[in-house]
């Protein structure tokens, strides 16, 4: 009987154990995870310091350069780059070999256009140390002059075949064998009397080289600009301005191909262009004539309708004179004006015909040989004209051709050739310039 009870004392004592010692005493331990499955602090702060170690070591990625698609149109020929930022200005030589173009990213890019091929570039590109304005040619073809705004400077770069060049057995066929290099001696400054340089023109009618600038005159003068020519030539020892007048309007100057007429190339709230004559005098030794004085006051007068927009002149080669200018106004008209009039005499020029083009007239340009002058409007299209002579019976305007938004993000600008063969355009805010053929 005592085996008994002993033996349900033994069966009630290890189901109470069971039951409930051991499931209390297991559950205050956590269960253990595989060795394998412990992350060790030792192997996360070495793959914290390798990924650190790797980051550092990845280059950074060069910024996109998003270039426009470049237009379908058969006139398009292609497209001339380079630039890293935004382009200011183009300029073409008057003999045809050279186009020049400055961006805001302070270099001037040059590129060499053949005449039995004038749509085929070989670039180049020099770094300047200031922004460069403005590029003009001069009458030989091979010096261009740049205008800066931050130092007021003006840069002289003659176009150099490159000594290694020169010899055909090291020179390679895919370099470029011409090269800018800086005539140092003609730099010079117009801080002293202008507040910067907007503007720099070159005669292109004969060697004696001299400069056109435009600089803002102060609130008290209404806005208006200041023209002061300057001697290129003398280079920093010219310390003075060869003259001054006031032409006028808030945008830069245009000078007629044969150097005698230049004016203000409108903006503003100006519904008139003033023409001012360039005088020149005879040197004792020297062939061609130099430049002398601006006359103080204009000498011709072109009234309009509305704000003038843009101003150029027309060059006949059978007078060798520029003998019309086209006046573009706000109002979308194109006027051709004769300035075959005897002006000393107070002879007023004459209105010969007007057009009118549908869109807000941006900039205009005319060839330096022929009858051709180019026009871009807001719409981003591209409109090339010939003018008839003053001689004319019926003087017409006639539309040779038009391109249809020819820059994506609208026409900033807009140069012609100078034998009227080939245009070039360049966006309102954009690094390249597209080239057309204007031929018929």
């Amino acid at each position: 009987m005592i085996g008994f009870f002993v033996a349900i004392a033994i069966i009630i004592a290890t189901t109470y154990y069971v039951m409930v010692v051991k499931p209390s005493s297991s559950g205050d331990k956590k269960p253990q995870q595989p060795e394998e499955q412990k992350p060790k602090q030792e192997e996360v702060e070495t793959k914290k310091k390798t990924n650190t170690t790797i980051e550092k070591k990845k280059p950074a990625k060069a910024p996109r350069v998003h270039r426009p698609k470049p237009p379908s149109h058969p006139r398009f020929v292609r497209r001339f780059g380079g630039h890293s930022n935004n382009i200011t200005d183009i300029a073409l030589s008057p003999n045809g070999e050279w186009m020049a173009t400055a961006g805001m990213d302070s270099q001037v890019r040059l590129s060499r256009v053949e005449k039995d091929h004038p749509h085929e570039f070989v670039q180049h590109r020099i770094e300047d140390h200031d922004r460069v304005t403005s590029l003009s040619w001069e009458a030989d073809g091979r010096t261009v002059a740049c205008g800066t705004n931050r130092s007021s400077e003006v840069r002289f770069y003659r176009v150099r075949m490159k000594k290694e060049a020169e010899n055909s057995s090291t020179a390679k066929s895919s370099d470029f064998p011409y090269e800018l290099v800086e005539l140092v001696k003609r730099r010079f400054s117009t801080s002293s009397k202008l507040d910067h340089v907007s503007a720099c023109i070159a005669d292109h009618s004969c060697s004696s080289f001299h400069l056109v600038f435009t600089s803002g005159e102060s609130a008290a003068q209404h806005g208006q600009k200041v023209t002061a020519a300057w001697d290129g030539k003398v280079g920093s020892a010219s310390h003075d301005a060869l003259a001054s007048v006031k032409t006028g309007g808030s945008g830069d100057v245009r000078l007629s191909q044969d150097g005698k007429f230049f004016c203000g190339r409108g903006g503003g709230s100006m519904s008139e262009v003033k023409l001012f004559e360039v005088v020149r005098k005879k040197v004792k030794g020297e062939i061609d004539l130099h430049f002398d004085k601006i006359s103080p006051k204009s000498v011709m007068t072109l009234f309009v309708n509305a704000k003038v927009v843009d101003v150029a002149f027309l060059y006949d080669n059978n007078s060798r004179v520029c003998d019309r200018a086209v006046v573009c106004t706000s109002d979308g008209a194109v006027q051709l004006w004769s300035l075959d009039v005897e002006y000393r005499l107070k002879e007023d020029p004459k209105l010969l015909c007007t057009t009118t083009v549908d869109k807000r007239i941006v900039a205009i340009d005319s060839s330096f040989r022929t009858d051709r002058f180019a026009i871009v409007t807001g719409d981003r299209s591209l409109h090339v004209f010939t003018a008839s002579s003053c001689s004319a019976s019926k003087p017409f305007i006639n539309l040779d051709f038009t391109v249809d938004e020819c820059h994506a993000d609208g026409v900033g600008d807009v140069k012609i050739c100078p034998e009227g063969k080939c245009v070039y355009t360049r966006a309102a805010a954009g690094k390249d310039v597209f080239a057309w053929r204007a031929t018929r």
